[in-house]
């Protein structure tokens, strides 16, 4: 199945395309203003209230439980992380029933 992601992947997307997004969202200074925790000192100092709640596989190369509960902290948000195990950063597609269960859950619970 995998294959038939990537092949799909490469097949809808232009070369071009797929750098810009690999460049533009793997950003390493976390003072640039498309770092992830840039963009959530961000959200948090907003007048706009945010609320959500992050999700991450145990086995995530891209975004470690650590540096998700980090990312959490920096919003402010007072909802654990899910952390989905035996899961990698592709969460919502390998462990797809319980994330929806998960995010209807979040989505109804009253705050």
């Amino acid at each position: 199945r995998i294959k038939f992601w990537v092949d799909y992947i490469c097949q809808s997307n232009t070369v071009h395309g797929i750098k810009a997004i690999l460049e533009q969202t793997h950003v390493e200074d976390e003072c640039d203003d498309w770092h992830v925790l840039s963009m959530a000192r961000r959200i948090a100092s907003s007048s706009k209230e945010v609320r959500g709640r992050l999700a991450v596989g145990s086995e995530d190369a891209l975004a470690s439980v650590e540096e998700v509960q980090r990312l959490s902290d920096e919003l402010g948000w007072e909802e654990e992380i899910t952390v989905y195990e035996g899961c990698g950063h592709a969460v919502v597609i390998e462990n797809a029933r319980q994330w929806r269960n998960d995010l209807l859950h979040f989505l109804n619970h009253d705050n």
